[in-house]
């Protein structure tokens, strides 16, 4: 048997501390509360935690509540900033872990440089004993960004030419990279990107 028969009604009551009248408005909202803030959360347990700590919150509010007033609105006034709280906290401790991620970097910054040294004086070595023209084929479009287009006419040669050095110059890294697989895999490990 229902208690009250409107909001205006069990605000009246739980002002008075009436436990009942928390009650009615816990079964009266909680299913409109989830739906408003799972879009928030993204996660049910999540969403059920902060109707918990919203009628929590509105309870310890009991006595500024106005009867008067739409308390249906105070309650998604209370989930929404526990919600956005929420939210902030989360984005706090994900800055946290990132920073955290990046003192774990700075760490291994000496032994991912000699990683990298290694590798870029390997590839170096490489690529100077190619063709002049294999290289400076190659550094326009590594190291300049140029297209095949712009490179042909940069060096007044045609487009196959340049796609015959850049297929030279990448079937020679190609056979280093297989002949160091395992630094090449070092590498990934700590995420170190190739230039070229």
């Amino acid at each position: 048997m229902q208690l009250y028969k409107d909001d205006t009604q069990a605000a009246t009551a739980l002002h008075a501390g009436e436990m009942r009248a928390l009650e009615y408005f816990y079964n009266s909202y909680k299913p409109l509360l989830f739906g408003f803030l799972l879009p928030y959360c993204k996660e049910c347990a999540l969403a059920d935690e902060l109707i918990q700590d919203t009628f929590l919150r509105f309870w310890d509010s009991r006595k500024k509540i106005d009867p008067d007033r739409n308390v249906k609105n105070l309650l998604f006034t209370i989930a929404k900033n526990l919600a956005l709280d929420q939210l902030k906290r989360i984005r706090l401790e994900q800055h946290h872990a990132e920073e955290a991620g990046l003192e774990i970097l700075r760490d291994n910054s000496t032994m991912e440089g000699v990683i990298y040294s290694d590798y870029q004086r390997c590839l170096v070595e490489v690529i100077n004993k190619m063709p002049e023209r294999h290289r400076q084929v190659f550094s326009l479009s590594r190291n300049h960004h140029l297209s095949n287009a712009e490179i042909s006419t940069e060096l007044s040669i045609s487009v196959k030419t340049v796609e015959k050095h850049m297929t030279g110059t990448l079937k020679a890294i190609r056979s280093f990279l297989k002949q160091h697989d395992i630094l090449i895999f070092l590498m990934a490990l700590l995420g170190i990107t190739l230039q070229f």
